[in-house]
């Protein structure tokens, strides 16, 4: 088995959207999921540089998933220069927790618009 996307399902799609492409720069995809999705509107999946960033707009998709209220999955997003990253994202206006340094590497903490949680890290050596 092999982990193939990360699903978020969105209140507000163009924002969602606007972020994970524009702020964190992730690319848009078409794959052309069937009839039922009209991508970039109620759809859109994004390359993350192995598994993807799905966002289904939720009045349009719902799901029945019991869906948790923030804290209990963050998506990690591996940087190889995290303080340009970490400056990227504040120019944008990203509101960017402190780098915190471990011995494995580093890493800072953000939300995306509907407060999900992010990591964004960088690998010591």
């Amino acid at each position: 088995m092999n982990l193939g996307a990360v699903l978020l399902y969105a209140d507000d799609f163009e924002a969602m959207l606007a972020f994970y492409r524009d702020v964190l720069g992730l690319k848009v995809v078409e794959i052309s999921p069937g009839p039922e999705y009209e991508e970039g509107v109620d759809f859109v999946y994004l390359d993350a540089g192995g598994p993807g960033v799905e966002i289904f707009d939720r009045s349009v998709h719902p799901t029945e998933l019991p869906m948790a209220v923030g804290g209990s999955v963050a998506a990690g997003f591996h940087v190889d220069d995290l303080e340009a990253a970490r400056d990227g994202l504040v120019a944008r206006g990203v509101e960017v927790g402190e780098l915190v340094n471990r011995k494995w590497g580093r890493y800072v903490e953000l939300t995306d618009p509907e407060n999900n949680p992010l990591v964004i890290f960088q690998v010591a050596g």
